[in-house]
């Protein structure tokens, strides 16, 4: 036995250990190009016949892989990077008590059909002609509001039609809902003119725009390597996931953005169920965002119906519904839902709006244990700080211009984590001090949706919309960690952390691909 394959399995074992489930049932194996070169960060996909989940690892710096414990089962398993063509094998048998050896040969694809099907948003905007600047305009807005950066590629106008379809866009909500004008304030247009976006759509997706060769970002090598992933498909045609929150349990749930649909997927049995929240004559359903309260009961924002619903997972009904207000936090022993705006008591009904001083205008929110609110400002470079019982507002903004923080998440009273939309890192601020670090990723072009946290840890966690990465960051030694994802357009706006599992298990979500994906991988 190779040296190399010992190492791999002392590294298996000491990893991902016996939480993982690294034993006998498993497949292992290399991959190599057809120049007999060991490939690095090849994804490695199994998915057992009648499963409703896929798993995969990534080939380590040796260009060897290895599953955790897999079911008995058939499989089929496919090898799959960028600039490569997958290697797929059906039927691969894992019985009991044994270890499938599986090696693959992976050639360099050439068709640019399939080479751009492949690649990220990033490696489709780094590869097209054109400057910077040009390549930033449609980072910055035609991936903001609607995020379809990933569709944009598949589409072919003139720059005429260009310009009625950006004016559409101004005008119409993501799902189709026409909504109210915002001020040039909120959302400007940046590196460029509607017009000059337009003309530049036409050069390089013009009716005759020629395909670009793409430029793939190199593969993931060392710790990036080191993660078991797992995708569960939503059980319903054209799902698009908006959130995902864990319960005490471990149970992830899931909203959508489209329709009225509340999920819950058991991680342990890959068990998926869906109950159909209710819905308001004459408004658009779908909901854009939900938390998870201290007693488990799952609070659901429809956004267009403006109602909030509030659901017990243990009777499976709705237990609750409210119009016109919005909470991110339940405190059971006081009986109160807690908002940046506003509380609510829910035994009378009672709500009491809160009066600040200053401006709260922001993008996302999050209420701490003393009922301190936070916004983000997807319109600056500031992170909010609201005193509800002072009306202060304290205002810490960035030290990268036009950051753009979008979604926030506490870490305890103490940190607050977010990601940044526009200036493209992950910052955290120290609520005591006032100290805002921020960390750059490797990638360009990158985009924060939001920021999570590790709150045993106290590691951080986003996902990189552009790259389609997930990142964490430690902040006690300032190391960043970038693993890709198998399935490409995840689009996630949350992410969660169970921190009852070894290695925790981090969830995303995939708006844009229909899927809830688990990330573990070792701290």
């Amino acid at each position: 036995m190779p040296f190399r394959f010992l190492l791999l399995v002392g590294w298996a074992s000491a990893f991902l250990g016996a939480s993982l489930g690294f034993g006998a049932n498993s497949i292992t194996g290399s991959v190599q190009d057809s120049g007999g070169k060991t490939l690095n960060g090849v994804f490695v996909s199994a998915k057992r016949d009648g499963a409703t989940y896929t798993t995969t690892v990534y080939s380590e710096d040796a260009g060897k892989f290895r599953f955790p414990e897999l079911a008995a089962g058939t499989y089929a398993v496919t090898a799959h990077a960028g600039g490569l063509q997958a290697s797929r094998r059906s039927n691969v048998a894992v019985k009991d008590g044994q270890t499938v050896p599986l090696d693959f040969t992976l050639e360099v694809e050439t068709r640019p059909a399939e080479l751009l099907l492949q690649a990220t948003s990033s490696e489709w905007l780094a590869s097209l002609p054109g400057t910077m600047e040009q390549k930033m305009s449609l980072s910055k807005n035609c991936g903001s509001c609607h995020h379809n950066l990933f569709q944009l590629r598949s589409v072919r106008f003139t720059k005429e039609d260009w310009i009625r379809i950006i004016s559409a866009m101004e005008r119409i909500d993501v799902i189709g809902e026409i909504r109210e004008p915002r001020p040039a304030y909120y959302m400007p247009w940046r590196h460029g003119t509607k017009e000059q976006i337009a003309e530049y759509l036409a050069q390089v997706q013009g009716p005759n725009s020629p395909l670009p060769k793409i430029q793939f970002f190199p593969r993931p090598t060392g710790k990036a390597t080191r993660a078991v992933i797992t995708e569960y498909r939503v059980p319903r045609e054209n799902a698009i996931p908006h959130d995902v929150q864990l319960d005490s349990q471990g149970t992830a749930w899931y909203n959508d953005f489209k329709t009225d649909d509340l999920g819950r997927i058991n991680p342990k049995t890959g068990e998926i169920k869906e109950y159909k929240l209710p819905s308001k004559p004459g408004f658009h359903p779908g909901s854009a965002n939900m938390f998870i309260g201290d007693d488990d009961t799952i609070w659901v924002s429809q956004r267009i119906a403006n109602t909030l619903t509030r659901f017990d997972p243990k009777t499976e009904k709705v237990i609750g519904r409210w119009e016109k207000v919005n909470f991110d936090r339940f405190d059971s022993k006081r009986g109160v839902a807690l908002g940046t705006q506003m509380q609510m008591d829910l035994a009378t009904g009672k709500v009491l709006r809160y009066k600040y001083k200053a401006s709260t205008d922001g993008y996302g929110t999050a209420v701490d244990s003393r009922g301190f609110g936070y916004r983000g400002g997807i319109a600056d470079s500031d992170v909010k700080v609201l005193n509800p019982e002072t009306g202060e507002v304290t205002n810490y903004r960035t030290q990268t211009p036009d950051s753009g923080p979008r979604r926030i998440t506490l870490d305890g009273d103490n940190y607050l984590w977010f990601g940044e939309w526009f200036g493209g890192k992950i910052g955290v601020l120290d609520l005591k001090s006032g100290k805002m670090t921020e960390y750059p990723v490797s990638g360009p072009f990158a985009a924060f949706y939001e920021a999570g946290v590790d709150p045993k840890n106290h590691i951080g966690w986003a996902f990189d919309w552009r790259n389609d990465r997930l990142v964490r960051v430690n902040p006690k030694t300032g190391e960043v960690t970038e693993y890709p994802m198998p399935t490409p357009d995840v689009q996630s706006r949350r992410t969660d952390v169970d921190t009852t599992t070894d290695p925790p298990s981090v969830w995303i979500h995939g708006a844009g691909n229909g899927l809830l994906i688990r990330v573990q991988a070792p701290l």
